[in-house]
């Protein structure tokens, strides 16, 4: 009896072992361990035939032996299958890194980056020292020092990230101002570059998180805003690559500088607000621990803003898009 039943399932058996594909595979299985195939047969052949009870319960335990056995090696096949499936996909896919470039899509710095490293390069060039510091910064940094009473609307939390006590994300990069004025060792030419973060929403114009520049001139000799014009004029001129450049001032108000003044530059045919200026704050000095009698002013530019200006880009998430489509077209 088990013989023959033997002889059967071993036919099976050589069928899984050759099987090459899910479908072969799929055809074994259903023929041995379907609801038709030939365990449930066998099972029922030997549940009909009149033997000895001692033969059917060797021949059931036999049987599900083989079950047992079938069933393994056909999840051992389809590993098998699925292993060289893969294998086979990832040698076409394959590729080999240490080939040439064929193309010109190589990575390049992104356009707020390179800006970045124009400007440093263009105050470095003339003398300038190009700082950085802390992007979280204490209240004295970024408020106190700078003449920013406790009473400035700035100082809510609905405009500045405060994270504990008095520390916070620093809103402007006039935070390096003091931090240079405090040394006392004058003169000062300084220029800080980074980025700074104000409690604003999303939009064509704004942004929580945008690049600044900061530029500060101090000392004990005599500066007025002719000085403050001039270098501004060769900045400008420099950035918008324009010998004839030119600039307004508008009046406005800034707690650390005094007069201040919006500034306003001429660029193809039309007026465009540029950033902002003034003669340092006599409070300034003091609350840095200069005394006597000292001169300076500063000015301070938006980064996004000037790419935006001489790309003719309106809407500033454009410069923080991944889209390459637009990127690649940003010139300095």
């Amino acid at each position: 009896m088990i013989s023959k039943i033997q002889s059967r399932i071993e036919e099976y058996i050589k069928e899984i072992k050759t099987a090459n594909n899910h479908n072969e595979l799929n055809s074994i299985k259903i023929n041995t361990l379907g609801k038709n195939g030939i365990i449930k047969n066998l099972l029922k052949d030997v549940l009909d035939r009149e033997y000895d009870d001692d033969v059917k319960k060797n021949a059931f335990d036999y049987i599900n032996k083989v079950k047992q056995q079938i069933t393994q090696m056909i999840l051992k096949k389809k590993t098998e299958i699925d292993d060289f499936i893969q294998n086979s996909k990832i040698n076409l896919e394959y590729i080999d890194v240490t080939l040439p470039v064929k193309n010109n899509n190589i990575g390049t710095r992104h356009i707020l980056s390179s800006m970045v490293e124009k400007i440093r390069k263009y105050f470095i060039f003339r003398g300038f020292d190009v700082v950085d510091g802390p992007e979280i910064d204490r209240e004295f940094y970024n408020f106190d020092a700078l003449n920013i009473k406790k009473t400035h609307p700035a100082r809510q939390s609905c405009d500045t990230f405060y994270i504990h006590d008095d520390w916070l994300l620093r809103t402007q990069t006039s935070t390096m101002q003091i931090r240079e004025l405090s040394k006392k060792t004058l003169p000062v030419k300084m220029v800080s570059i980074g980025r700074v973060f104000r409690c604003d929403s999303v939009d064509s114009t704004h942004s929580p998180i945008f690049t600044q520049m900061e530029c500060l001139v101090a000392g004990r000799d005599p500066i007025c805003i002719g000085n403050l014009r001039h270098e501004l004029i060769n900045f400008l001129s420099f950035i918008f690559d324009n010998k004839n450049i030119d600039i307004r001032f508008r009046t406005s108000y800034f707690p650390f500088v005094e007069p201040g003044m919006e500034v306003d530059c001429l660029y193809n045919g039309s007026w465009l607000e540029i950033g902002g200026a003034g003669i340092v704050h006599p409070n300034v000095f003091s609350n840095c621990g200069i005394d006597g009698k000292v001169y300076g002013f500063a000015f301070g530019l938006g980064i996004e803003r000037i790419v935006m200006i001489k790309n003719n880009i309106n809407d500033i998430r454009f410069l923080y898009d991944t889209d390459v489509r637009i990127l690649r077209g940003l010139s300095l």
